[in-house]
């Protein structure tokens, strides 16, 4: 699963067939909370979006650890944020989804893609068929 992905590159490649596995597993982790990814563009619905993302990441955060016990007092958040000043496209074009990995103990969260490869692997496999 990505770390980091353009909601409008993921809506235009979703349609064309064009997602890699890591990037189904991302919208399977958002189906488990009925967001669909025409939700981030309506900004008016923000708070209820908001509220998704924390559910969502709460109820697979939660089960991913029943079971990966290597590293416990780790969190799984999603984010949305606007494009980065310079981005290379695909994420110079917003909105922009940003999964981070959060380590409770040491106060800290890295970008998604950067935790080891089997968490990643792992997490991502719960996602999926969730």
């Amino acid at each position: 699963m990505p770390g980091k992905v353009s909601i409008l590159d993921l809506i235009r490649r979703r349609d064309t067939g064009t997602l890699k596995r890591g990037e189904i597993a991302l919208i399977s982790l958002l189906d488990i909370v009925d967001a669909d990814l025409a939700d981030f563009g309506d900004m008016d619905n923000h708070e209820r979006l908001i509220r998704d993302l924390e559910n969502a990441s709460a109820s697979i955060s939660d089960e991913v650890f029943e079971y990966w016990t290597q590293s416990d007092g780790l969190a799984v958040k999603l984010h949305v944020l606007q494009p980065e000043a310079g981005a290379q496209a695909p994420l110079n074009e917003g909105p922009i989804l940003q999964v981070r990995a959060e380590n409770h103990r040491h106060r800290v969260s890295v970008p998604f893609d950067e935790r080891s490869r089997g968490f990643v692997w792992f997490f991502s496999f719960l996602a999926y068929v969730a």
